[in-house]
């Protein structure tokens, strides 16, 4: 019967705390009152009541202070967010949180908001795919840390900022034609692949790791394989690439990501790379060791067929200023 009177007494104190005290206080001081006014309630209700009264009283201050106030609150959702107003921001979570129909607004708000940011670097002609790579990478750290710090680790708000994020790098100028992001992607990791520009390889693995997290996130990753496939094509063939470690581990990374099958045709063009270049080290040894000269200097590949994006030529002559080595390598080969 006390608890009956005590919760309603509570209540219309709480009432005559919003149209009242709390009345003309704009919404991030009001949030800070609200969140003052719940912890002296707590603190109160576990020093003089039955510990069964406490969820009780939390729930009424939601329902009058929280809930009922919800639409004067929520018009600051969108400025306290894209202010970046970390304080009012967890404020705001603390006294969404227990409320379904609240915590979506402020979901929604957050993620629209990294969407704004993210479209910027999309339709911006002087973005290069370095600085485009540079600023999705920085864009989801830093909301990431912002998902730890100010809502706690909450998972709703890890799969918003997926979200955005996915939408930013699948984003598509033309619905007609595909996201650009595999094509800049895959420059960005060929010249990080053909130039070292001073960094170490520990950097550029970083920077490697980086182009992964923004793979992960490509929706259509067979069209990313196209390119990958027809550059990585390009570097092993031509020698471009300045550490066959550093090809590897993408080869390796991108496994990780999407398993075996996805880099079986990548997996073998780099090994193909690594025969080859075991054969041509013992056929060279071969011929010194037989006190053979090499008439013309000749690199030599053997190909799976069916692994690399090339098509075999339907008619090849062989200069005559090598045929006589071709006979040599022939007879080196094994059988």
């Amino acid at each position: 019967m006390f608890e009956k009177h005590f919760l309603e007494a509570t209540e219309n104190f709480y009432k005559s705390l919003t149209s009242e005290a709390f009345a003309y206080l704009d919404c991030c001081p009001y949030m800070e009152a609200v969140i003052k006014t719940l912890d002296e309630e707590r603190i109160l209700a576990q020093r003089f009541l039955h510990h069964s009264t406490l969820p009780k009283i939390e729930n009424l201050c939601y329902k009058v202070l929280v809930n009922e106030q919800l639409e004067k609150i929520s018009l600051m959702c969108k400025d306290v967010v894209q202010g970046e107003l970390l304080k009012d921001l967890k404020n705001m979570y603390i006294l969404f949180k227990p409320l379904n129909n609240a915590l979506p607004i402020l979901l929604k708000e957050f993620e629209n908001y990294i969407k704004k940011l993210g479209m910027e670097f999309n339709v911006s002609p002087t973005v290069d795919p370095a600085q485009f790579v540079g600023n999705i990478t920085d864009l989801h750290t830093k909301f990431t840390q912002m998902v730890i710090e100010i809502f706690s680790g909450d998972g709703e708000f890890t799969i918003s900022l997926d979200r955005a994020i996915q939408s930013i790098v699948n984003y598509r100028e033309d619905p007609k034609q595909p996201p650009k992001i595999s094509e800049k992607l895959n420059r960005y990791i060929d010249i990080l692949m053909k130039t070292r520009k001073g960094r170490t390889e520990a950097e550029i693995e970083a920077q490697l790791s980086k182009s992964i997290l923004i793979f992960r996130y490509i929706d259509d990753k067979d069209l990313f394989q196209k390119y990958y496939s027809k550059m990585l094509c390009t570097r092993l063939i031509a020698s471009l690439s300045f550490s066959m470690d550093l090809e590897e581990s993408m080869i390796n990374k991108m496994k990780d990501a999407c398993g075996y099958e996805f880099t079986s045709k990548l997996s073998r063009m780099f090994t193909d790379v690594n025969v080859s270049q075991g054969l041509t080290k013992r056929f060279l040894e071969e011929m010194v060791k037989n006190n053979k000269k090499l008439e013309v200097s000749i690199s030599v590949m053997v190909l799976q067929a069916g692994a690399w994006p090339l098509t075999a030529p339907q008619n090849a002559s062989e200069p005559s200023s090598s045929q006589n080595q071709s006979e040599q390598n022939l007879d080196y080969a094994p059988q």
